[in-house]
């Protein structure tokens, strides 16, 4: 399998950070670009562990970047914070989502927040509340999509955590939420339940995905081997019986599926061997790692994929959480990158796709 991709950036676990990754791109008025993501000052990098929000500029579309500076600190009595999304605002400004983390009773509960900003992401405004703290709410970084029509959707699988053991989830049911006022209320649309029995995982780790018709495609990662997914004919309101997608193998892996320039992206993580089997009592055990992360390309606005390309094949080392942003010439895509450890999330590494290598082997293949 072809690589494709340059390295632009690459953030190595050091004395500042355990941990960087699951972030998001945004380009601002002034043209440049705005990277905001996950920081753990350590050591430990768990999900539950300290953390900020850290943002760098770049100026030269990506190719270089700011130093890290830290723009959001948890509150004192929130356990953390994570998984950025970053949308333009209607009234003009840069729209920061995150979670922040409680801790209730033994249990851990997400309450997703956004911020505004008006000079560039410089500083942030006051925090308003997009989904309360009653639950876990999973809610990946890069996920947060304005719709063809203006509305807002966060697409979000909830479940509980056990009090003895606050990563023990119960199985995640998915829905959406969404905002017809940019942002200011929320509500909560059809919750998916999974559509199979015997499996701890459920359906997790939600993204959407406007196709052309205005048809939604909510995908989500499973224990399963695939991932599924499901189609909304009326902007999100109601969704089809969750389906796997047997071209998407995967481990209980996340998937980022974005537009970028005439391409449609997925980047995720194929299954290389078979990555599960039946235990005695019934249930499926996740056997394949987060490793190779490959980039399958679409030239019919995602509804084919026909050509896929490796973006990292190091046995060694795990990737996940990409996000995807384009550019005028090519797309941004980052990552987290065990760096040959065994803390899988740690580095955040920047490739740049040039549309034109991408067009360049797609027709060589497809030649």
């Amino acid at each position: 399998m072809k690589t494709i991709g340059t390295q632009v950036q690459f953030l190595r676990p050091d004395s500042r950070y355990c941990r960087r990754g699951e972030g998001a791109f945004l380009r601002l008025d002034s043209g440049a670009i705005l990277n905001v993501y996950s920081a753990y000052p350590g050591p430990d990098w768990n999900d539950h562990a300290e953390a900020e929000l850290a943002a760098q500029i770049s100026d030269d579309g990506g190719k270089t970047w700011s130093p890290e500076r830290t723009i959001i600190r948890r509150d004192p009595d929130a356990v953390n914070v994570m998984s950025v999304s970053l949308l333009p605002m209607q009234d003009g400004a840069a729209g920061l989502f995150y979670i922040q983390k409680y801790r209730r009773e033994g249990r851990i509960v997400d309450r997703y927040l956004l911020r505004r900003s008006y000079d560039g992401g410089m500083t942030w405004g006051e925090s308003s509340v997009c989904i309360p703290d009653t639950t876990y709410s999973i809610i990946n970084n890069d996920r947060v999509v304005r719709l063809s029509d203006g509305r807002i959707a966060i697409p979000v699988s909830q479940c509980e955590t056990d009090p003895d053991d606050p990563y023990r989830l119960s199985p995640g049911c998915v829905c959406l939420f969404l905002s017809d006022d940019d942002g200011r209320t929320f509500r909560q649309t059809q919750i998916l339940r999974p559509p199979f029995i015997n499996d701890e995982a459920g359906l997790q780790e939600p993204g959407v995905f406007e196709h052309a018709d205005g048809t939604l495609r909510m995908w989500m990662r499973t224990a399963l081997g695939f991932q599924f997914e499901s189609f909304s004919h009326d902007g999100g309101e109601t969704w089809t019986q969750p389906q796997p997608n047997f071209q998407f193998t995967s481990p209980c892996s996340p998937m980022q599926l974005k537009r970028a320039g005439a391409w449609t992206l997925a980047v995720f993580n194929p299954v290389p061997t078979p990555c599960a089997q039946f235990r005695p009592e019934g249930t499926f055990w996740k056997l394949a790692g987060r490793t190779p992360l490959v980039c399958a390309v679409s030239e019919d606005g995602g509804e084919s994929f026909r050509q896929m390309f490796c973006l990292e094949s190091d046995p060694d080392s795990d990737y996940c959480y990409p996000a995807v942003f384009p550019l005028e010439d090519g797309a941004l895509i980052s990552y987290y990158h065990s760096c040959g450890t065994r803390a899988l999330l740690s580095g955040m590494k920047t490739v740049f796709v040039p549309y034109t290598e991408l067009d360049a082997l797609c027709h060589t293949v497809g030649a």
